[in-house]
């Protein structure tokens, strides 16, 4: 299988199709990430969409120093922060509902914890909670995490750790 930058080489090349190719590679992630930011499917395919579009506009000026899927969530997670900004949303991992449906079947105690743990994670602040996100939840090593949230892997490492300080405190109770 060919890799996202020689995709990207082509595409700038004038291979249009190669575009759907990134697309279909990372539209899932693309929405993940911004589901697991803003909470809302619907609005999360819309972010999804509307940074493909921007990724479409500035695809000549990448600059191939970080992966395609780091560049792109950079932009899903920016977009993400300005819909809940406009909006004046509180952050929502994720409704119960949604959970179960997407959930494997669990018993009660299971379900409990989950909520718990839902309810830990919207209760950080969001820098502790963009870097539980993108490296716990949608398992982006620390460099393309660092790189996503332009800050130095140290403080990504930093926050995490102290996000997690916080969710087993908070957690124990």
């Amino acid at each position: 299988m060919e890799d996202d930058f020689s995709l990207i080489r082509r595409y700038i090349a004038g291979e249009t199709a190669c575009f759907e190719e990134l697309v279909k590679r990372h539209w899932k992630r693309a929405i993940s990430v911004a589901y697991q930011t803003i909470g809302d499917y619907e609005e999360a395919k819309d972010i999804s969409q509307e940074a493909f579009t921007r990724v479409l506009r500035s695809i000549s000026q990448f600059r191939f120093e970080a992966s395609f899927s780091t560049w792109l969530s950079r932009i899903v997670v920016n977009l993400s922060k300005n819909y809940l900004q406009r909006t004046k949303k509180k952050f929502p991992l994720q409704e119960e509902a949604e959970l179960e449906e997407r959930a494997t079947p669990c018993n009660l105690d299971d379900r409990l914890q989950m909520a718990d743990l839902k309810d830990a994670i919207n209760s950080l602040k969001e820098p502790y909670r963009m870097c539980i996100i993108l490296k716990d939840i949608e398992g982006f090593s620390y460099k393309e995490t660092a790189r996503i949230l332009d800050c130095p892997i140290g403080t990504v490492m930093s926050r995490l750790n102290a996000a997690r300080r916080i969710l087993r405190k908070r957690l124990k109770r």
